[in-house]
């Protein structure tokens, strides 16, 4: 009996975090919610990827940094996690760094066609919530030339 109420209270924090991006919840709330996650999942690379994301398109003091961090976190628990290593070159964009090709390059080696459609689906919903960015066009640009 114990163990089926462990499964029954088991909360998807992954799920509760997309569905409150989607509905356009504010960004603390969504990023609260990942991190409940992950404080279950410490291993499990999609909610460091979310958070990288998250704390791109939320841009409070130190958040572009905290976005590599996670990314590159994301990548340590899953190697092949394409989009983690996009969010990871935007991030790098962002803060101005310069010779990011080869990370980029990486993204692109490690994608399946879904990884490139979901990379720049997001790129294009940071542009919707945002207004454009020269590094997110560059970032298509070199999708699409890919």
């Amino acid at each position: 009996m114990s163990e089926e109420k462990e499964v029954k209270d088991k909360i998807d924090y992954f799920s509760m975090g997309i569905e409150k991006y989607n509905n356009r919840e504010d960004y603390d709330v969504v990023i609260s919610t990942f991190e409940q996650g992950l404080e279950e999942n410490p291993r499990d690379s999609s909610y460091y990827t979310c958070l990288s994301w998250l704390h791109l398109l939320r841009n409070k003091g130190n958040d572009r940094k905290k976005s590599i961090d996670f990314a590159k976190s994301a990548l340590r628990y899953d190697p092949g996690n394409a989009q983690a290593q996009y969010n990871l070159v935007l991030a790098y964009m962002l803060n101005g760094r310069k010779g990011i090709r080869e990370e980029f390059e990486k993204a692109i080696s490690m994608s399946k066609d879904q990884d490139i459609t979901s990379a720049k689906t997001n790129l294009k919903d940071f542009i919707d919530r945002h207004g454009n960015s020269p590094e997110v066009d560059k970032l298509i640009k070199w999708i699409e030339e890919a």
